[in-house]
Formats: structure tokens, sequence, C-alpha cells
């Protein structure tokens, strides 16, 4: 009977390590402010409404692992002012491009959800940034993902259109030493200014492996809607993938450099609210552990990484996903300056899922001549082209 009951017990524990469920849970910082945590046993996000609804940590479970710096409080007090807080330079802070007021409002907290399948929480600022702009942010979490989602609507209560330019602060640390990430950015070819912004010139669409320490901080325009992070000291990549319309013409990519500091910022394409009217802006965060570099992220419903390179005779292609995917037949193939395309036999690819990596090495299209070719792949439910290029010598 003793044997059959720890039998039991270990089932019932395989059964609950089987899925990693969602749950948000709270806790008390130093000087009355309230941390907010979601996790799902893959990733924790940590929230604090009282700092404008900043995500102050990001932390890849499974390794105990912050991709950020520890966010330190301190709440300054003045006789003839009210307390604000001192924060340290970590997490990802909202901001309006182009807005010079930079003003503490704390959001409220309106909703949270706490269920096996996701956890969210939902806050609320009526004057975001010091506007007569309504500010409403979701942050999600759902089960079995390391992506974490966010909704962020404004709402125009102003009589006149206001043009907004998300922006989105992320000041990471991927690498656990201390020392600048590699910021991996899709950048758009042949542009030398996004409206009257100058920015980076690249002759045709790449992936630029921005970490150059002579440059202290660098624009660019997207030719696709994420950028990333990564350290050239350990695995794992991280992600933020917003939707297409936001990252079209007028976005910008940025990059900033300062102290231990290299930055992976998104400004938005404007868009132009008009009087009591809202826009909605999406964005999701995504920390694939296993994945050192990047080609192109792709998917619909869940986030796929992918990075091809050429290894003598052979393509290594390098696969992650933020959730699960079932087996899927993939045809993959290489195109080239004149378009022709140069074919893989088709591969099945097992399920996807986060913290497992699958490693495909193909033999090389016979006949294939030298030069720069773009890696390209479809199945029934998705396709993509990749920003980066392979060159077969």
């Amino acid at each position: 009977m003793k044997n059959f009951t720890i039998f039991s017990a270990l089932l019932l524990l395989a059964a609950g390590c089987a899925t990693k469920e969602a749950k948000i849970c709270t806790t008390e910082l130093n000087d009355g402010y309230t941390r907010y945590t979601l996790s799902n046993g893959y990733i924790g996000v940590d929230v604090m409404p009282q700092l404008r609804g900043m995500i102050s940590g990001v932390r890849y479970i499974p390794e105990n692992r912050e991709l950020f710096r520890e966010m330190k409080i301190k709440v300054a007090k003045d006789d003839l002012l009210p307390p604000f807080p001192e924060v340290t330079s970590t997490g990802i802070t909202d901001f309006l491009w182009g807005v010079t007021t930079k003003g503490d409002v704390p959001a409220k907290v309106i909703s949270s959800t706490n269920s096996p399948e996701y956890a969210d929480i939902v806050m609320n600022d009526r004057f975001f940034r010091m506007l007569n702009c309504e500010f409403t942010k979701q942050v999600s979490l759902k089960k079995d993902s390391s992506a974490v989602q966010i909704k962020i609507t404004l709402r125009n209560h102003s009589k006149k259109i206001i043009n907004a330019a998300l922006w989105q602060n992320i000041i990471q640390s991927v690498s656990r030493d201390i020392q600048w990430d590699t910021i991996i950015i899709p950048c758009k070819g042949n542009t030398a200014k996004v409206g009257r912004k100058g920015v980076k010139f690249f002759e045709e669409d790449t992936v630029y492996q921005e970490c150059d320490h002579n440059d202290r901080e660098v624009f660019t325009a997207p030719a696709r809607p994420w950028i990333a992070a990564r350290s050239d000291l350990e695995k794992g990549v991280f992600i933020l993938r917003t939707a297409d319309e936001l990252a079209a013409e007028g976005a910008l990519f940025y990059t900033y450099k300062a102290f231990q500091n290299h930055t992976m910022e998104f400004i938005s394409k404007p868009l132009a609210i008009s009087p009591g009217k809202s826009a909605v802006y999406n964005l999701e965060y995504i920390f694939l552990p296993d994945m050192q570099n990047l080609s192109e992220v792709f998917g619909k419903d869940v986030t796929t990484g992918i990075h091809a390179a050429v290894s003598g005779k052979k393509m290594i292609i390098n696969m992650q996903s933020s959730g699960v995917v079932p087996p899927t037949e993939w045809s993959f193939f290489l195109t080239g300056k004149d378009g022709k395309k140069y074919n893989f036999p088709k591969e099945l690819i097992p399920e996807l899922k986060p913290g497992k990596l699958i490693t495909l090495k193909l033999p090389l299209p016979s006949g294939i001549p030298a030069g720069k070719y773009r890696f390209c792949g479809n199945s029934a439910v998705e396709n993509f082209v990749a920003s980066d290029t392979v060159t077969i010598k």
C-alpha cells in the first residue's frame, strides 16, 4: 500500500510538470510598492503598476536566469514635495516618441486573472504622460509558453488628433555577466531617412548584429516587425515582436549604449487618433533559451525563431518556438538575387515547444553557384523569407 501511495504521488507530480500552468502573485516591496508577477514554469514577468505599469523584470524559470538587471526602488522624500521614486535603469517602459513630458503617474490596476490557462493584469492611467490621453495596458501570459503578450490601448480625450508613436524603451541584460548584449536588427535596405530622422544605411535588407563600441546610438528602419538581443557568452535570445502595421514606414529601431546597458528599443509607426477614438498596439516579448542567433521570426499563433548558416557543404538550421507547435512538414529553399530557387528536400519538423531546440543539417542543393542567398521556407500554414542572407563560397 505504501509503494502504491508513493507511485501515485509520483504520477501526480509528473502530471503537474507536464504543463506549465499560469499564475499571478503579488509581492510587497519597500516603501509601499507592489510587484505583480505572472509566471508559468517557463517565464516569470514582473509588472509594477505604481511605476506607470512598467515591466521591471523577466526571468527564465528553469535556469533561474534573470534577463533584466535587478530593479531597485528608493523613495525620495522632501518636506515641500510628495514622495517620488528613484528607480535603477532596467526593465521595459512605455513612452510616446516626441512627447517630452515623462510624468510618473501610477497606473491603477482595474482587473487581474489568475487561472491555470492564463494569467493577466490590466492597468489604466487616465492622463498618460500628462496628456489628455487614456492609457490601458494588459499584460498576459498563457500556460506552456515562453512569450508575454502586451496590449496597449490609447484613447484620445482631447479635441484634436493625436499622432501617437508608441516607444518601447527596453533595458535588458541577456548575459548574466556584465557586458553589452549584441542587438539583432532586421534593417530595411536603401533607406537613409525615416521622416526627418537619419538612419544607418544598408544597400539591401539585412540582419545587423549591432555591438559597435564606437556607436553610442544607432537608428535603423525596420525590415521586419521584431528586434532581439543575444549574448556572445551564453545561449538564448530575447525578442520584441509586434504587428506588421506598427513596424511599417515611419517606424524606427533604436539602440543606445551607456555604462553596462545596451538597449533594444522600438518606436512604432505613428497612429493618428481622432478625438474620442482609440488605437491599439499589440506587442509580444519572447525568450528562446536555446537559440544563439536569429535569421527570422515567424508564426501566427505561436512565435518561432529560426537561424540558418552555411557550414562547409551543409546548411545548419536551428528552430525553437515560444509555445507548442505540432509536427509540421516544411519546404526550405534558397533564393538568389535573380529570383532562382534552389530547393532542399521536404522535412518533417518534430513538435516544437519552449526548451526544445530542433537542429537540421541539410546538404546544399546540388549545382548551386557561389553567391548570396535568402533562406526561405513554407508549410501548409506558415511561410517566411529571412531578412538575413547566407553566403555560399
